[in-house]
C-alpha cells in the first residue's frame, strides 16, 4: 500500500499524466524508504499463524505474532502502530511453558493504542516479567488504505517534489525498483526536506528519534 497515489504526485509536482508509469514508480519508492526511515520496514512476524516469519507491510494494517521481552515494567511497546487489536499475549515461563494471559487483565487504548504502547491495568498490580523473548504479542496494527494519515501523504509528496526538481532528467522507472539499493539511492535521507522529516519524526519508534 503506498502512502500517497500517482496522481497526488503528478498535481503536486506540477507534472503531466505522460509520467503517470514514472509516478507510480516514485510512490512505491518513497513509501519504501519512509517504512524504513519511521523503523516500520523489515518488521519481521508469524503473520495470520504462518509457521515462518515474512515481512510485514510497514503502515498497512495487519494481523501479527513477535516476541517480546519484558523488563519489569507495566508496559511493553509494540513495533507497529495503531494497535487495533489484541489477540493474545502469552508468557513463557523458566521450563518453556507458553501460558495465555488474561486479556481483562491488559489494554491498549487512546493514546497508548497510538503509541504502540500495551499496558496492565492498574487495579491488578502486574508487571511484565524480565526475560529475553518470553512475550508472544498477537496483534492487529496499522493503517487501513482508505484511514492514512495526511501528514504521512504530505511527507511523501514533499519528499518526492524535492527529487522530482533536483533529478527529473535521471529518473527512470527501472531505476526505482523497490529494491533497498535503487530505491535509498534516489531517497537518501540525506535528500530528506526538513518539511517532510518534520511530518514523519513522531512515527519513529521510542528510541529511534
Amino acid at each position: 500500500m503506498a502512502l500517497v497515489e500517482a496522481e497526488e504526485l503528478i498535481s503536486f509536482c506540477g507534472a503531466t499524466t505522460d509520467d503517470s508509469t514514472l509516478f507510480e514508480s516514485l510512490a512505491e519508492a518513497v513509501t519504501f524508504m519512509i517504512e524504513n526511515y519511521c523503523g516500520r520496514g523489515g518488521f519481521r512476524g508469524i503473520k495470520d499463524g504462518d509457521a515462518d516469519e515474512t515481512r510485514l507491510p510497514g503502515f498497512e494494517e495487519c494481523t501479527a505474532e513477535e516476541y517480546y521481552s519484558g523488563d519489569g515494567e507495566t508496559w511493553i511497546i509494540v513495533k507497529r502502530r495503531p494497535i487495533t487489536a489484541i489477540t493474545h499475549i502469552k508468557e513463557e515461563d523458566p521450563a518453556g511453558t507458553w501460558t495465555e494471559i488474561d486479556s481483562s487483565y491488559y489494554q491498549a487504548v487512546g493514546d497508548d493504542a497510538g503509541a504502540g504502547i500495551i499496558r496492565y491495568i492498574p487495579d491488578y498490580g502486574e508487571t511484565f516479567t524480565k526475560g529475553t523473548n518470553i512475550y508472544k504479542i498477537k496483534y492487529t496494527a496499522g493503517y487501513s488504505s482508505g484511514d492514512i494519515p495526511p501528514d504521512l501523504s504530505m511527507a511523501a509528496m514533499i519528499w518526492v517534489k524535492a527529487i522530482w526538481e533536483r533529478k527529473k532528467s535521471n529518473l527512470t522507472v527501472s531505476s526505482l525498483s523497490l529494491g533497498p539499493q535503487s530505491a535509498s539511492k534516489t531517497f537518501s535521507v540525506a535528500s530528506l526536506p526538513k518539511d517532510a522529516k518534520a511530518l514523519l519524526d513522531p512515527y519513529k519508534p521510542v528510541g529511534l528519534m
